[in-house]
């Protein structure tokens, strides 16, 4: 595998750690303050959470899809990024687990 194709899967693992690491410390941040507020104290408030809790469960799951997107717009002028920018998201995440 050429040196430029690496920097492209570098880039792509360390966006999604960059992703991942910013989501989860504004979900600790949201939830501890919402602890200290006693937000949570009735049902309806435990409802609502719960349902924002299930939104960021989604957001997690495409945490991986959204970095292939920053990574593809940021490399779509390399040359060598045509010939794994051009299948889909699964094609690439194939790619980019190889070992």
């Amino acid at each position: 595998m050429s040196n430029d194709l690496q920097v492209i899967r570098q880039y792509f693992f360390r966006m999604n750690r960059i992703l991942t690491w910013s989501l989860v410390i504004l979900v600790a941040l949201v939830s501890a303050t919402l602890w200290v507020l006693d937000f949570a104290s009735t049902d309806v408030h435990s409802t609502k959470i719960g349902i924002v809790l299930m939104g960021l469960a989604v957001v997690f799951y495409k945490l991986p899809h959204i970095s292939f997107i920053y990574t593809k717009r940021r490399f779509k002028a390399h040359p060598e990024a045509e010939e794994i920018f051009t299948g889909n998201w699964r094609t690439f995440r194939k790619w980019a687990y190889q070992t």
